[in-house]
């Protein structure tokens, strides 16, 4: 197991400080995760071990949500433009966050599973669409109903 991984169990108290082994109490204490409470003279995480774990918690979530918007962009129909809230709201606006989903489709453009297209310099114009072309009369409607 990672540093990450035993501190995220310790962290969600999966597992107890106490129950680690020598060599992972070893290398949590060296990376900085864990220290001794001089007040009560026992084990715990330090507050650079709670923002290594948070990040690790942001990172798996942005994973699990770029897949989930993957799939999601699979029911898409081929070359009809959207906006990234309509997809926000596809996926359900209460489990997602707009950011989320909107850096979720960021990372699959890397991807190149979906495309965006700016259609003004307001930055309310963009679409996003899957596969090579975009539909053109499509994209001025979405942009329309914009104004």
């Amino acid at each position: 197991m990672t540093n990450i991984q035993v501190l995220s169990l310790v962290v969600s108290g999966r597992k107890n400080v106490h129950n680690l082994s020598a060599k992972q109490s070893a290398r949590l204490a060296q990376a900085g995760f864990i220290g001794v409470d001089l007040v009560d003279d026992t084990l715990t995480v330090t507050p650079k071990g709670e923002r290594a774990h948070a990040r690790n918690v942001k990172v798996c979530r942005a994973a699990h949500v770029r897949l989930l918007v993957e799939k999601a962009l699979e029911e898409l129909p081929v070359g009809k433009p959207f906006r990234h809230r309509g997809l926000w709201l596809r996926m359900g606006k209460s489990d997602f966050t707009r950011d989320e989903v909107l850096a979720g489709l960021k990372a699959c453009r890397e991807l190149g599973v979906v495309q965006s297209r700016k259609l003004s310099n307001n930055n309310f114009q963009i679409v996003w669409f899957t596969g090579d072309e975009m539909i053109v009369e499509e994209a001025e409607e979405v942009a329309a109903a914009a104004k």
